[in-house]
């Protein structure tokens, strides 16, 4: 059976474009919970500094993810031409579908060791 999967993604705002980013942020994060229902939790985090945002999200399997990156696919470029990703940390056994996908992103993926969901 598959684990969950935590996803850690930083994004740096590029100067000047922070009320920008606000502004994208909303379109996003709605588009994902109302068409995502295996996404157990998708949270956003400003630095103090406002210079990065953090995107922490927690699926319920690789299928999850696919349906996540073909939900937002079309919607995130602009987002990401004015706050690249500049780190992607996968935490979870995934498909080898969801590693291939991930790859131009510079993911990092570590596999499960131990532990448990509840």
């Amino acid at each position: 059976m598959e684990q969950q999967i935590y996803v850690l993604i930083e994004l740096t705002i590029a100067d000047g474009k922070i009320e920008e980013f606000k502004s994208q942020m909303p379109a996003i994060i709605e588009r994902v919970k109302a068409n995502e229902p295996d996404m157990v939790g998708y949270q956003w985090y400003l630095s103090d500094d406002q210079t990065k945002c953090y995107v922490i999200e927690w699926l319920k399997n690789s299928q999850a993810w696919l349906i996540h990156l073909s939900n937002v696919g079309q919607i995130v470029p602009a987002l990401f031409a004015i706050a690249p990703i500049t780190r992607l940390e996968v935490f979870g056994d995934i498909s080898k579908d969801v590693e291939e996908k991930l790859k131009p992103f510079g993911s990092v993926i570590h596999k499960r060791l131990a532990g448990f969901f509840k």
